[in-house]
């Protein structure tokens, strides 16, 4: 009867981990569908101004900036950097952030340039139609030939209280196996004169 009630403690802590830990992480770092897809600049046009849509339902938004180029982009200080704004209806600054481009750029699809890529998680809940603006600092590299930015929406949209659940079964499940696995105590052996007949 002590082995079933291991297993039943190892198989909550097991659902804890997947329900308060690993879902929420997986489905943070897992983009869902498409919402645009804007070429922020190109070598020919330049800077062109794009708006996205947005509802709360939506949130977590991924936001990935792919920089095409001919060439790796310039190491060190004069390496260039992309900041990406988010602007309401109103003006309003919503998001404001730089992109850490990763140091090595990879291959593209056609395979006669590179891109580099970065995605951006914001789990905010944006409302209505928002203005996107790049800024390449301190000037576009001449490698560049164009800055893609993709906002995706979220895979699944998980309970709120599906976390919470999780982690009050993580809890019940460890302390129920810490006691299963707990020796059982020997009763201390009879002093000389006590607990004899």
């Amino acid at each position: 009867m002590r082995w079933a009630a291991r297993i039943v403690f190892l198989l909550m802590l097991a659902a804890g981990v997947l329900l308060g830990i690993g879902l929420p992480k997986a489905v943070e770092r897992l983009p869902g569908y498409e919402i645009a897809r804007p070429t922020l600049y190109s070598a020919d046009r330049g800077f062109s101004p794009a708006e996205v849509m947005l509802a709360p339902g939506e949130a977590p938004l991924f936001l990935t900036l792919a920089v095409f180029v001919g060439a790796p982009l310039r190491a060190g200080e004069e390496r260039s950097t992309f900041a990406l704004t988010l602007r309401d209806e109103r003006g309003a600054t919503v998001l404001d952030e730089v992109f850490a481009l990763p140091n090595d750029p990879v291959r593209d699809e056609s395979g006669r340039g590179y891109v580099y890529r970065e995605m951006l998680v914001v789990d905010r809940h944006l409302d209505g139609r928002h203005a996107v603006e790049l800024t390449i600092a301190p000037r576009p590299d001449p490698s560049i030939a164009a800055v893609e930015l993709t906002v995706s929406a979220s895979a699944i949209d998980l309970d709120p209280r599906l976390q919470p659940a999780g982690f009050i079964l993580l809890v019940v499940g460890g302390i129920g196996l810490m006691l299963g696995f707990r020796g059982r105590r020997e009763p201390p052996a009879p002093r000389w004169g006590r607990g004899r007949d």
